[in-house]
């Protein structure tokens, strides 16, 4: 577990705002607002679930404390194509849970 986090944080730190790729995730990052987790759920049940309770989570939270999750999955498909329908899946569910016009899901 501790190293997914550590790997997702190192891409995070030296990818994402290394690179400036999301030029809007660097003052989160400075304010300690970005919370990363990890999805240990093997089934694509189990990790549709950790996505709708980390969806509560951010929605309940304050968001000067949190204002982003990045989601870890290890267990998830290596294979893009599966990948991609998986995403679609999780928009879905933001839509389905009425939550599009105040969550964006970027994968």
């Amino acid at each position: 577990m501790e190293n997914t986090l550590s790997l997702t944080k190192y891409w995070l730190e030296n990818i994402v705002l290394g690179l400036d790729l999301c030029p809007f995730a660097r003052i989160p990052y400075q304010k300690g607002q970005i919370r990363v987790v990890e999805c240990t759920e093997a089934s694509e049940e189990g990790q549709f679930g950790f996505f709708l309770e980390e969806l509560d989570y951010l929605h309940q939270s304050d968001p000067t404390d949190v204002s982003t999750t990045i989601i870890a999955y290890p267990s998830g498909s290596q294979n893009f194509n599966e990948f991609n329908d998986f995403v679609g899946d999780l928009e879905s569910m933001l839509e389905e849970a009425e939550l599009s016009d105040v969550f964006q899901l970027v994968a």
